[in-house]
């Protein structure tokens, strides 16, 4: 005969057993329930990610955007702050890479030094480059580059001056889709001056952007 504390043994033994678990109906409910249970939230997400709309802008579709920006310029050894603003013009070459006119004005007011006058400085730049967008469904970060031309008049004894120079812009920022055709964001942008580009003199804005799309394939 079978003592009761080896039946209880045995009992417990087949419990844990896998092959009578996966024989065991309500056991493999309880699994079931526990695997949807965690693949759900995953599930959730990819509905969700599919239901979004593409944030980058699309091939052959056009981007006017629009930067109200704060401004910091150093001008000999004195730095100057102001504002002002900046325009882009964009056309999708690709869904990642976007060709863009760009415009940027700026006002500062300067103390005196370096034998110079105080007064206000006025900082320019045009020119024509490509941005290139990562598409993460609703936020794109994206980097700038572009060649052109930059100016700054500045005051001296007896009036101001003005220089003009070949110059670049290189820049990095963020927009968030609101809807299919607008986005809206930040920016920082940095001029320099190609005849002094080991110098790096600071010519920076940065502010909040507002972008239009429209068009598109």
């Amino acid at each position: 005969m079978v003592s009761s504390r080896a039946r209880h043994f045995l009992r417990l033994r087949s419990l844990r057993s896998p092959r009578l678990r996966r024989l065991s109906p309500a056991s493999s409910d309880l699994g079931g329930r526990r695997r949807g249970l965690r693949w759900r939230p995953i599930a959730c997400l990819l509905c969700l990610l599919g239901l979004a709309p593409a944030a980058a802008a699309e091939e052959k579709e056009w981007t006017v955007a629009a930067t109200p920006a704060f401004s910091l310029l150093r001008v000999g050894d004195r730095m100057a702050w102001g504002g002002g603003a900046g325009v882009d013009l964009g056309w999708g070459l690709t869904d990642a890479v976007t060709l863009r006119a760009t415009g940027a004005l700026t006002g500062q007011a300067v103390g005196s030094g370096d034998g110079q006058p105080s007064g206000a400085v006025l900082a320019w730049f045009a020119g024509v480059g490509v941005t290139y967008a990562i598409d993460i469904v609703r936020v794109v970060p994206y980097f700038d580059f572009a060649l052109g031309y930059e100016g700054l008049r500045r005051p001296i004894a007896g009036g101001s001056a003005t220089d003009h120079e070949l110059g670049l812009e290189a820049g990095i920022g963020v927009d968030y889709l609101v809807s299919r055709r607008l986005a809206v964001g930040a920016v920082v942008r940095y001029h320099g001056a190609l005849t002094a580009i080991t110098e790096l003199p600071l010519d920076l804005y940065v502010g909040p952007r507002i972008a239009i799309h429209f068009g598109g394939g």
